[in-house]
């Protein structure tokens, strides 16, 4: 959800463009920062870690984008 990039796509800042994300998502959902924050962590890791894709290249660009939320 806050990941929905292409994958292996260049991006040039994507943590401004998660956290923009995650501000919208806080002000519509009415939840706290750390919790949506938390969430979009949690999904694109358990993505990378339940994937039967073999291509090494779209796990660790998932867990960069992963770790822009940090």
């Amino acid at each position: 959800m806050l990941i929905h990039l292409k994958p292996k796509q260049k991006i040039e800042n994507p943590k401004l463009i998660i956290s923009r994300k995650v501000e919208i998502l806080t002000e519509m959902l009415d939840y706290d920062r750390e919790t949506i924050s938390a969430w979009g962590y949690a999904t694109p890791v358990l993505a990378a870690c339940f994937s039967s894709d073999d291509d090494i290249s779209w796990i660790s660009w998932t867990m960069e984008m992963a770790d822009s939320l940090k």
